[in-house]
C-alpha cells in the first residue's frame, strides 16, 4: 500500500525527520568528544566516531545514487548566510579538500591524496584550494564543470584514508600539536587561498592538537555541510506520485531490517499506519515518475 502524502503532512514528516536525524548526529558527536576526555574511554570515542563518520557518509552516498548531475551545480539559497549558500558539489569538494589538507599534511606529514590520485584532473577542478574565496557564480561555474563520479571516488578515497588515520591514533597522541615545520610547509603548497575567506584557516588548523581537529574537520564540520547539503537537496528536488522527495524520504532510504522497523514505527507516529507494520510492508524501491 502507497502512502499519499499532502504538502502539510510531508513538511511534518521532514522535519520530525530532521530534528531527529540532527539530535542522532548531534548527541553522537557529543557522546565522542566526552569519550576523548578520558584515557579509559578513548578506543569508545574512536569507535563513536566512526560511527558517526559512517552515518553521515550514508548521507553523501544518497546525494550520488539519487541526484541528476545539474542538482549538483544548483544554488536555490543565494542570499543565506548559512552553510547552505552553496551547491552539493562545492560542499562536498570543500568538506574533503579541507580534510585531505589537515589529515595528509597535518597530521600524517605525506602527500594529499587529491595530488598523488590525481583527481586535479579527474575533477576537471580549476582550483587545488579549499573553495572558500569563490563568489556564489564562481561556485555555481566550478560545480557544473566538476566530474561528479570522480568527486564521489575523491570523498571515498579521503574518508577511507582519513578512517584509518583514526584508527592508528592512541589516547596520548590526541594531545599532540601541529608542528611549526608543517605549518610552513603546508603554506607553500598554496592549497589555501589567501583570500580573507580562507587564510584563516591555516592559524585555525595549527592552533589545534589532534583531538581538536577530530572534533571539528573530521566530525563537526561534517555534520554542518552535510546538514546543508540536505536543504539544498530538499529545495532542489521534484515530489515524486506520492508527493515524496525520495532524497528526504525515511521509507525510501532505510535500507536494513532495523532502519525499516525505525520507520515502521516513525510512520505509526505521524499517522500514517494504524500501527506498527512489519518491515516487509515498508519497504520502497521508489515511484517511477515526477510531476
Amino acid at each position: 500500500m502507497y502512502c499519499i502524502f499532502t504538502k502539510n503532512s510531508l513538511q511534518r514528516l521532514l522535519r520530525l525527520c530532521e530534528e531527529r536525524m540532527n539530535k542522532t548526529w548531534s548527541e553522537l558527536n557529543k557522546k565522542m568528544q566526552n569519550e576523548f576526555k578520558r584515557k579509559e574511554t578513548f578506543f569508545d570515542g574512536i569507535n563513536s566516531l566512526l560511527l558517526l563518520r559512517n552515518e553521515l557518509f550514508k548521507i553523501v552516498e544518497s546525494f550520488f545514487s539519487q541526484l541528476n548531475t545539474e542538482d549538483f551545480s544548483l544554488l536555490p539559497f543565494p542570499k543565506s548566510k548559512g552553510n547552505d549558500n552553496a551547491t552539493i558539489a562545492w560542499s562536498i569538494f570543500h568538506l574533503f579538500r579541507i580534510e585531505d589538507i589537515v589529515c595528509n599534511s597535518l597530521i600524517k606529514d605525506v602527500p594529499q591524496i587529491f595530488f598523488t590520485g590525481g583527481f586535479e584532473k579527474r575533477m576537471n577542478s580549476s582550483i587545488i584550494t579549499t573553495g572558500n574565496e569563490l563568489s556564489n557564480q564562481q561556485m555555481i561555474d566550478f560545480s557544473k564543470a566538476l566530474n561528479i563520479q570522480e568527486l564521489f571516488s575523491y570523498a571515498k578515497e579521503v574518508k577511507l584514508i582519513s578512517d584509518k588515520m583514526i584508527l592508528e591514533l592512541t589516547s596520548e597522541s590526541l594531545k599532540t600539536k601541529i608542528s611549526s615545520e608543517k605549518k610552513s610547509a603546508l603554506e607553500k603548497l598554496n592549497v589555501v587561498s589567501t583570500d580573507e575567506s580562507s587564510i584563516w584557516l591555516i592559524d585555525y588548523w595549527c592552533g589545534k592538537d589532534i583531538r581538536g581537529l577530530l572534533q571539528m574537520p573530521f566530525s563537526r564540520h561534517w555534520i554542518m555541510h552535510i546538514e546543508a547539503c540536505k536543504r539544498i537537496s530538499n529545495a532542489t528536488q521534484k515530489i515524486t506520485l506520492c508527493g515524496d522527495n525520495c532524497t528526504e524520504c525515511p521509507r525510501y532510504n532505510a535500507r536494513t531490517t532495523e532502519e525499516q522497523k525505525t520507520v515502521a514505527e516513525l510512520w505509526y507516529k505521524v499517522g500514517f499506519r494504524d500501527k506498527i507494520v512489519s518491515p516487509d510492508e515498508i519497504v520502497c524501491n521508489g515511484c517511477s515518475s515526477t510531476y
